[in-house]
């Protein structure tokens, strides 16, 4: 298990158990809504290897949304390779093991993304070849945010913040929450993780509330404030919606993105992106009104990339 610790990515800290580990994304002192969300978004396990025959040992947490099946997504240098998602239904502590062959050339670079919504504890990985430590990234990207961030509507290995990453070619931490607003203050720790590149998804969920745009401002000043004691990139992300619904909460939606564009205008370091121009002038790509399809996961990473 000690080898395994060191393939991971994407972790901060690793819970041993009586049967495997766990690892974990989040440690007290970066809990920035105060919980210390279980779900595997953003880890991974990442081997150069010669292997041709990998398989996995694991326990999975339950799993409270519909689209979220506790897939493991496996790219194998770069590309897409093979999915893997534990039939239904789903229970508390569900065991899977899956495995797979993988293509014959030497010194391949797997990379095998966790499931979004779930807990995982690895219980068991083998393959018929040694399993060696990634060489380290150039760069580590932090994500702040959301559901949408956190990535549900897309497998693991499709969300915006793992295609993003893909594309820049760095380490990520994903510690966005699903359902959350961001607080008036973040925990200092989260400027101890070495990452070079913050991407902040704001905003969405502060349409659902009661609280006026000045509360919103405030809030989102209070942050850049904080993230500017970091020599990161920042980048700003507004909210992601079809621009052209009616609904109250649209409405709502383009007074944030407003105000979100105000006060970065303020930080001539920090790059705003409107999160509505990745469905510009194409058919909009949702699951289901909110979150985007694994399609309009990719029109967001294209975005932040291009921007």
């Amino acid at each position: 298990m000690q080898r395994m610790e060191k393939l991971l990515r994407g972790a901060l800290t690793v819970e041993k158990t009586a049967d495997g580990i766990i690892p974990r994304r989040f440690t007290d002192d970066v809990a920035w809504r105060g919980v210390l969300n279980p779900h595997s978004a953003g880890i991974r396990l990442e081997a150069v290897t010669d292997a041709t025959e990998i398989k996995m040992s694991v326990r999975l947490g339950r799993s409270q949304h519909p689209l979220a099946r506790g897939t493991f997504d496996l790219f194998v240098d770069g590309r897409f390779f093979r999915a893997f998602t534990p039939e239904e239904p789903y229970t508390a502590g569900q065991f899977f093991h899956f495995e797979t062959d993988l293509p014959p050339a030497e010194a391949k670079k797997l990379v095998l993304y966790f499931p979004t919504y779930r807990e995982t504890e690895i219980l068991d990985l083998a393959a018929n070849d040694e399993l060696r430590k990634m060489p380290e990234y150039e760069g580590k990207i932090l994500f702040l945010g959301d559901s949408i961030t956190h990535g549900y509507g897309a497998t693991p290995g499709f969300n915006y913040a793992a295609q993003y990453a893909r594309k820049l070619r760095k380490d990520f931490v994903n510690l966005a929450i699903g359902g959350a607003c961001f607080p008036d203050i973040l925990p200092p720790g989260l400027l101890r993780l070495g990452c070079d590149e913050l991407i902040v998804a704001y905003g969405t969920n502060d349409a659902k509330g009661k609280d006026p745009l000045t509360d919103t401002e405030r809030r989102l000043r209070n942050l850049l404030n904080f993230a500017m004691r970091n020599p990161w990139k920042i980048t700003v992300l507004s909210p992601v919606f079809d621009r052209s619904a009616t609904t109250e909460i649209v409405k709502i939606r383009l007074g944030i993105t407003g105000v979100i564009k105000k006060v970065t205008s303020e930080f001539p370091s920090v790059r705003f992106v409107d999160g509505c121009d990745a469905f510009a002038d194409i058919p909009v790509f949702f699951v289901d009104g909110t979150h985007p399809s694994p399609e309009g996961m990719t029109r967001i990473a294209e975005l932040l990339s291009f921007s």
